[in-house]
């Protein structure tokens, strides 16, 4: 992988369950909105 290696391991330092958890929880709040 090309590029700052720093920004990289950030990115990669970030993993999918964590994306899909937040997701689910911001469309949870969103249908509790409406």
């Amino acid at each position: 992988m090309v590029g700052d290696p720093r920004r990289a391991g950030h990115m990669v330092n970030l993993p999918e369950e964590a994306v899909y958890a937040t997701m689910a929880e911001w469309l949870a709040r969103k249908e509790g909105m409406t």
